[in-house]
């Protein structure tokens, strides 16, 4: 893996943002240029109509490629200062002109909005020495159901090499039958009769992982997430972006807003909307007074089938339950409906 692969590998390019940025288009491709090490070098930095990004440094008095920052293992002081500060060229263009994800992979980031989307769940990055490990927990019963992990292909079959995302799911007496199917393994690192590790590259469908998971997700507990035992209401946060719909101003107009159907929510239910940024906090606790209403719509940021009315019930200070705050109930964001741990749901009734 190259430097500017390990550095970009879980973005990726928004053209609008490159010209901003200072990139320049030429023939499809974007390219941007500065000179760093006290003006000594040059970095040359390229994307291409695919939006794969590519980088060379340049020794500027001898007008040649620069690589001795590149060799594995260099050791000289000023190979050293070069690539510390070409790095850093490289992290700035990805804060600035990039979306940032979990994953590595297209596959598996589709993989994690859909988990959110229908389950609440978002992943849990728990082993400092597995960084790129993802665990999805039922947020009711809290046990793991699906599991994104980056391996090298030799953990899955002998002679094949190469850096992979694969998803753990738990099949359970299913498990045996599905390895004749091509990218589908016996798990790595989980138990083998239950479990199964898919190869996250296109190999099988989204369609075909999501019926996986509906099955994962049904063994990890008895009820959805999010619902309440016996019967009684179940509680919810879900996300409302201020870019895309003014939530603050209609709750100003009216206590009753139409709202995507969550997965799960039914009427009765306690619905807490968190508003993201710029205000990155819970605003608002509503009552789902109805749901599964069919409703269309699509544009290029949302598809709706199915909505729910909402009855505002009470409203909270800005400076409440911020996202800083409700880090502290383990909640990193809220990217998507999820269940409510119950010390916050406490907190939020007071």
């Amino acid at each position: 893996m190259s430097l500017e692969q390990d550095v970009f590998r879980k973005s990726r390019a928004d053209a609008g943002r490159l010209k901003k940025y200072g990139f320049t288009k030429t023939d499809g491709r974007y390219i941007y240029e500065r000179d760093f090490a006290g003006g000594t070098m040059r970095a040359v930095v390229e994307i291409d109509s695919e939006m794969k990004l590519t980088g060379k440094v340049f020794d500027k008095a001898a007008e040649d490629e620069y690589t001795a920052f590149r060799v594995q293992g260099a050791t000289g002081k000023f190979a050293g200062c070069v690539k510390a500060e070409y790095i850093a060229i490289l992290e700035e263009i990805r804060e600035n002109c990039f979306d940032s994800f979990h994953f590595a992979s297209d596959q598996s980031n589709r993989i994690e909005q859909y988990i959110n989307r229908e389950y609440g769940a978002e992943p849990e990055f728990l082993w400092k020495t597995a960084p790129g490990y993802g665990v999805f927990r039922n947020p009711e019963s809290r046990k793991w159901f699906a599991v994104i992990m980056d391996i090298d292909r030799s953990k899955l079959e002998e002679g094949k090499t190469g850096e992979v995302e694969i998803l753990n799911v738990k099949l359970d007496g299913l498990a045996p039958g599905c390895l004749e199917k091509s990218g589908i393994y016996k798990a790595y690192h989980m138990n083998k009769q239950s479990w199964v590790s898919v190869v996250l590259d296109e190999s099988l469908s989204d369609d075909e992982i999501h019926e996986m998971i509906q099955i994962s997700h049904k063994a990890s507990a008895g009820r959805p997430a999010g619902t309440a035992a016996k019967g009684r209401p179940g509680q919810w946060l879900i996300p409302a972006n201020p870019q895309y719909y003014d939530i603050i101003g209609a709750f100003e107009d009216t206590d009753t807003i139409r709202w995507k159907q969550s997965s799960h929510v039914k009427a009765g239910d306690t619905v807490y909307i968190y508003v993201g940024a710029p205000v990155s906090a819970v605003l608002f606790r509503c009552v789902a007074v109805e749901v599964d209403i069919p409703y269309r719509y699509r544009d290029k940021n949302l598809s709706i089938s199915r909505a729910m009315r909402l009855k505002l019930t009470r409203k909270y200070p800005r400076d409440l339950f911020t996202r800083k705050r409700l880090m502290n109930f383990g909640i990193k964001g809220v990217r998507g409906p999820r269940g409510i741990p119950e010390d916050l749901a406490e907190e939020l009734e007071r």
